[in-house]
């Protein structure tokens, strides 16, 4: 195997390594803000149920904001892609012959990153509402 060929396939195995540590560390984010989140607000949730909310009603709170920060930092974090990406083509521009006309996005690791954000936050949110479900009134001043 020639040498070329070699050093091609490094930097391939060092793109895959890099994409699956983003993405790993993009859904483990995601999950353990959505956990900690609802765990601030365990006081809030057992007094919602000592005011008569069922499970579904507590859980519903808790898959509204799962949902709303999952789409807020999804457009976020492509918006901070996009401008960086440009930022790069411009600074590139001078450095390369012939210049970047526009940024080549891997298309396939955006959405696998997404589908990632999205089951993370979808697991992290099931098990914070299967714990909403469980509430001991009695431990309420407690908390």
């Amino acid at each position: 195997m020639s040498a070329a060929r070699e050093d091609a396939i490094y930097a391939r195995l060092l793109v895959l390594l890099t994409l699956a540590f983003g993405i790993l560390l993009a859904a483990a984010s995601a999950g353990l803000v959505l956990v900690v989140g609802a765990a601030q607000r365990r006081r809030s949730t057992n007094a919602l149920a000592v005011l008569g909310a069922s499970t579904r009603q507590r859980s519903g709170f808790l898959w509204t904001e799962a949902r709303a920060l999952t789409i807020a930092g999804t457009v976020g974090g492509l918006v901070a892609a996009a401008v960086l990406a440009e930022e790069l083509i411009k600074v590139l521009t001078g450095i390369f012959d012939p210049p970047p006309q526009h940024p080549a996005i891997p298309w396939m690791s955006v959405i696998t990153l997404l589908l990632a954000v999205v089951a993370s936050a979808a697991l992290a949110t099931s098990l914070a509402t299967r714990w909403a479900g469980r509430v001991d009134p009695s431990r309420l001043r407690d908390l």
